[in-house]
């Protein structure tokens, strides 16, 4: 079609289910369309159960048989990942020294499980936590002030994408479990692995059961920090289509409902600053144990003479490092991105014949856009951005020049 605009091309190829579709199935709320990843997390021992079904109001809801059973199960859980990080800490002194680098890793490694299972209580906390003020807000405030200014509906494709990486973190735990089995029966001396348990048919299986308990802690968090990144994203994205759009049917003058669409992007900023509030903490120890573990196996691949067999272990720790960091900032830096995108709209603005009132809201939204960084942080000391990704890079490749010279 002749005059067809770019915006409107992309709203007919995501075209996605409609508000009054949502409306009638009652399936806009964000817990809702986040149900696979947060019953992961409840899986995982992150999330409450009670949680999924219905918001807590009062402090007498805590007396219900289902919250009490999801805090039993949180606490059992947390209590095993500390008896095997006390396990990997009593390998340093009671086993032979040339356990000693692997243990030092694994007990890095479960310190850091057992820190996201203690975040995980302060971020389902109704007292300390955010997660369920930002739910209420996506329900009670982004949801409705979308509809009434015609942005695209993303929840369809939310759930797509929520769906989609629950299945992806899935199939990386069940592989790392059957490679873990493999390790275990292939291995001539298993002492490591079953300490201070003997080798027998049962104490493998209560290994491998430990070790997919493990796994669920340890990936399914960074697949729900991916799922809230693209979230807001995509909420961001749908946001700056519309507003693209009505700048460029205006003939590139503010519309008259900018007010309420700067309202909006102001509201979408105080939903990614409520989730930051524990997600921050999240991506402070989760990069600081995983880049940990990164710069400890580098050192040890490069300065270090091994079988084939550790060789192919410690690669396989350090790209897993590797992989969590890349992933889970590349997305908060999209996040970021899509938050600043109504920029370069905006520099196209036409401010001629503009009102007083009118130029006052543009001001005020451009020194929101220009001086403040919307995202996820590092416990609100770093903005998560493309910028600071690269100076992780740029670290990583000096340590690794010095290593390859000593």
């Amino acid at each position: 079609m002749v005059g067809k605009t770019k915006i409107q091309e992309i709203d007919l190829g995501k075209e996605d289910t409609t508000w009054d579709e949502i409306d009638e199935k009652k399936k806009s709320c964000l817990k809702q369309i986040l149900r696979p990843i947060l019953l992961a997390m409840a899986i995982a021992g992150c999330y409450n159960f009670s949680d999924l079904i219905y918001i807590q109001k009062s402090e007498n809801d805590k007396t219900s048989v289902k919250w009490v059973l999801s805090l039993m199960y949180r606490l059992v859980l947390l209590l095993v990942t500390l008896a095997a990080t006390a396990r990997y800490a009593c390998i340093l002194f009671y086993l032979p020294s040339d356990y000693q680098y692997i243990a030092i890793l694994c007990l890095v490694w479960a310190l850091h499980l057992v820190t996201q299972l203690l975040l995980s209580f302060k971020t389902t906390s109704r007292k300390y936590g955010h997660y369920e003020k930002a739910f209420q807000h996506w329900e009670s405030v982004i949801i409705p002030e979308s509809r009434q200014l015609g942005l695209r509906c993303p929840v369809a494709q939310i759930r797509r994408q929520t769906i989609t990486a629950v299945i992806i973190g899935m199939a990386i735990i069940i592989l790392n479990v059957v490679s873990i089995g493999i390790q275990l029966e292939v291995s001539a001396d298993p002492v490591f692995y079953l300490f201070p348990l003997s080798e027998t048919h049962w104490s493998k299986m209560f290994y491998i059961f430990l070790m997919l308990m493990s796994s669920l802690v340890w990936i399914v968090p960074q697949a729900n920090a991916i799922i809230l990144s693209k979230t807001l994203t995509t909420v961001f994205t749908v946001y700056n289509e519309t507003f693209e759009k009505q700048i460029t049917d205006n003939k590139n003058n503010l519309p008259e409902n900018f007010p309420r669409m700067r309202q909006l992007h102001i509201n979408i900023c105080k939903l990614v600053e409520e989730l930051d509030n524990d997600m921050g903490w999240f991506y402070a120890t989760d990069m600081g144990f995983m880049i940990f573990l990164t710069v400890f196996t580098l050192y040890q691949i490069v300065k270090t003479t091994m079988d084939t067999f550790s060789l192919v272990m410690y690669f396989f720790w350090f790209l897993s490092g590797i992989a969590i960091v890349v992933f889970t900032t590349s997305f908060a830096a999209f996040t970021h991105e899509a938050a600043h995108a109504p920029l370069d709209t905006i520099y196209y603005i036409n401010v001629q014949d503009i009102t007083v009132e009118k130029l006052a809201q543009l001001n005020l939204f451009l020194s929101k856009l220009t001086g403040t960084q919307v995202g996820f942080t590092t416990c609100g000391l770093l903005t998560i951005t493309k910028e600071f990704i690269l100076t992780i890079a740029g670290v990583f490749l000096t340590y690794f020049a010095v290593l390859y010279t000593l």
